[in-house]
């Protein structure tokens, strides 16, 4: 290879690596808890931009508080528990015996199957916020929003 090739073919080389890292798209989805998490969690419990209201933001708030404190994300976060932003305050997690489930087992369980979050999970958000709207479906074991009229 000829010196006056070699300088162009560096720049290239490097022009490409750069155009190659510059292309990779970054995942949007959360590896722990966030507030794209949060966010995430709140807009899908309430409805928003769906039209159809399920919760309201109080108690899907709370619910979100109720997760982040006693169930943790991942194995990673199994493990080391931690205080968490969110915006309803810090939150010190003390995770409760859940078979080794996290929020992303869970969440990835309940894609194919809505029926598959932990019994324990439904009754701890159903006694925690229930004072702030959160309603257990009757004739059912699920936690979470309805659209049932209050009774």
């Amino acid at each position: 290879m000829s010196r006056s090739r070699t300088p162009f073919l560096v720049a290239l080389v490097a022009s490409l690596a750069l155009l190659g890292a510059g292309c990779k798209q970054p995942s949007n989805t959360p590896s722990a808890y966030d507030s794209t998490t949060e966010t995430n969690f709140v807009h899908g419990c309430t409805g928003q931009g769906s039209g159809t209201a399920l919760a309201s933001q109080d108690a899907c708030q709370c619910a979100y508080d109720w997760l982040v404190q006693n169930v943790p994300y991942n194995s990673t976060n199994q493990q080391t528990p931690t205080t968490i932003a969110t915006a309803g305050g810090d939150i010190s997690q003390n995770f409760i015996n859940l078979d080794d489930a996290t929020f992303s087992s869970i969440n990835s369980a309940i894609a194919s199957n809505p029926d598959s979050v932990p019994q324990a999970v439904q009754n701890g958000m159903a006694k925690a916020c229930a004072p702030r709207g959160w309603k257990q479906p009757q004739g059912s074991s699920s936690g979470g929003p309805t659209t049932s009229a209050p009774g």
